[in-house]
């Protein structure tokens, strides 16, 4: 597999406290940290992190790691939306599975996490959706797992999805087989359980993508525990999902990883390609004339991260 579905990147007034509470909470280790970001994920059992979360090594641990990474960005921006209400509604949420949903939240609501929706509460049951830290308050879904999918040493949590709303799936879906993401499952609710839709996607290999969709069979949410890379978009037909550079966004990015630079070149230059070639049909049918001045020079960080372009 040559690109594959990295981490998500959230920004947040707090770093220290969104750390203490991942960490304390949901069993996540900090992998990276530097005074502006930090690398955190949730550790199988046997497994373990960097010594020195801000050394050289720990850097190249995260860009190593095989498995689904949280990042968390310090801005000092105020106001910042946590992506669930209107009118940016884009970012859903992030979202771990454990063995025993209601055992979990009893004991986090113990020790103080607040929730949106406890696993009884609400159309859906057996789900539940806990508060981060304040002010941002991002969503964190719990989701019961399937053990008989897992080793029974796995840890309480594992990092399982992030979920985004979009208006057009197949548009959504096309762009991240781009990706090397793959359709696992679909899941699809009426009114009485909201009216929407669930598309669930995969860093998987072909080999292994039976595999996921079978684990997928029969749950009531997709869960296919062992890559931790699953990618849930949700379409609603009333939604108005914004992504873009709207005051204060929480979700900062999505990261891919590439295995190599000469693929991220490649995929980079047609990607390149496809737009001058779009901006290039803009103006024809605006009536302006191509200009030699007009090209602008597009960075892509996974080139930039192996060093193929400046």
């Amino acid at each position: 597999m040559s690109i594959q579905w990295r981490k998500s990147t959230l920004r947040v007034t707090d770093l220290a406290s969104n750390i203490e509470f991942f960490t304390k909470h949901f069993g996540f280790t900090l992998l990276r940290s530097s005074d502006a970001s930090a690398d955190l994920t949730i550790l199988r059992n046997g497994e373990s992190g960097p010594s020195d979360p801000k050394s050289a090594d720990a850097v190249d641990f995260v860009l190593a790691y095989d498995g689904q990474v949280l990042e968390l960005e310090l801005t000092t921006e105020s106001g910042l939306h946590n992506g669930n209400t209107d009118p940016y509604r884009g970012f859903g949420h992030i979202a771990v599975n454990a063995g025993d949903v209601y055992k979990v939240c009893d004991k986090l609501v113990a020790d103080g996490v607040k929730f949106k929706k406890l696993p009884d509460e609400g159309r859906m049951k057996g789900l539940a959706f806990a508060f981060g830290p304040e002010p941002e308050q991002y969503w964190i879904e719990i989701v019961e797992r399937n053990n008989a999918l897992v080793p029974a040493d796995w840890p309480t949590f594992n990092l399982s999805q992030t979920m985004l709303r979009v208006k057009s799936v197949d548009e959504s879906v096309k762009f991240y087989a781009k990706l090397g993401m793959k359709v696992i499952a679909e899941k699809h609710f009426g009114p009485e359980s909201g009216d929407f839709s669930l598309y669930f996607l995969a860093s998987v290999s072909d080999e292994r993508l039976a595999e996921a969709k079978k684990a997928a069979e029969g749950s009531d949410d997709v869960q296919f525990c062992d890559s931790q890379v699953v990618l849930g978009t949700a379409a609603r037909t009333d939604a108005q999902p914004r992504h873009r550079r709207q005051r204060g966004p929480g979700l900062r990015h999505a990261c891919h990883r590439a295995e190599n630079g000469l693929f991220a070149s490649h995929f980079c230059r047609r990607r390149r390609r496809q737009r001058r070639r779009r901006s290039r049909r803009r103006r024809v049918r605006s009536g302006r004339l191509p200009s030699a001045h007009s090209k602008q020079k597009i960075v892509c960080h996974v080139c930039k991260l192996y060093g193929v372009i400046e």
